[in-house]
């Protein structure tokens, strides 16, 4: 058989036991009230593929995201925003998770209507969700406003927030404006050089370098490098709400 050949698992169809059956759509919505997070997330990923069944499930996962039927808000909002544009309808939900969730959940709900909203519609979502003090969404918003070239007045007061990610996030969207003075630059400078957290060190650096064409690394002591920071590169974290 091809499987013995190449090595492979037989087929299921072969096995023996009980043979697999269909996951139902009822099966999937429930499952993303689920205790596994990897449950939910496998039901969230295919509810928000399922092409042909978009009218059965997008109703249902409105009703979730506003509290009406169980489900974990993050995996729900990815749900609705992995259908992109035949995701709309969900907007006025996702606007309410976005306000009334938990952190996470309305870190989650921003990154669905990144997907789902008009563009101007989802400037005024990310412009509010700036102003916001949950660290989780303000982590969130400080990653997408770099590439939406929005807030920079505001990502320049959170490269001082107390929570790591939310300054590394505001100083690496920084970077992507071009037009940053003579006082950005030395914010940048002073944050890859001084900040105690290696991830927003490593931030400040690569937005310094964007911006003035200089190598990273100048100014900094001889021996930073091997010191940790140069193997590792910015990346996400969990934070707290």
């Amino acid at each position: 058989a091809l499987w013995a050949r190449y090595w492979l698992p037989e087929p299921l169809e072969l096995r023996p036991g009980p043979k697999p059956s269909r996951v139902t759509l009822a099966e999937l919505l429930a499952a993303l009230a689920s205790f596994d997070v990897r449950m939910r997330l496998s039901a969230s990923q295919a509810l928000g593929q399922i092409m042909e069944a978009r009218t059965e499930i997008l109703p249902a996962l409105r009703r979730m995201l506003v509290g009406k039927e169980p489900g974990d808000p993050v995996a729900v909002a990815q749900a609705v925003g992995l259908m992109r544009e035949a995701g709309r309808p969900a907007e006025p939900e996702l606007v309410w998770a976005l306000s009334n969730s938990s952190g996470e959940g309305r870190a989650a709900a921003l990154g669905a209507l990144e997907q789902v909203a008009p563009a101007d519609s989802f400037r005024h979502h990310l412009a509010l969700a700036l102003s916001d003090t949950s660290a989780a969404l303000l982590a969130r918003a400080c990653e997408m406003a770099g590439a939406w070239r929005l807030g920079e007045h505001r990502l320049l007061e959170l490269v001082r927030h107390p929570v790591p990610s939310v300054r590394a996030n505001a100083v690496s969207a920084i970077g992507h404006f071009r037009s940053a003075g003579g006082s950005i630059l030395g914010t940048i400078d002073s944050l890859r050089k001084h900040d105690p957290d290696w991830w927003v060190r490593a931030s400040a650096r690569g937005s310094w370098g964007n911006l003035t064409g200089l190598d990273p690394w100048e100014g900094l002591p001889k021996g930073s490098r091997g010191a940790g920071d140069s193997s590792r590169q910015p990346r996400r974290a969990p934070v707290r709400p």
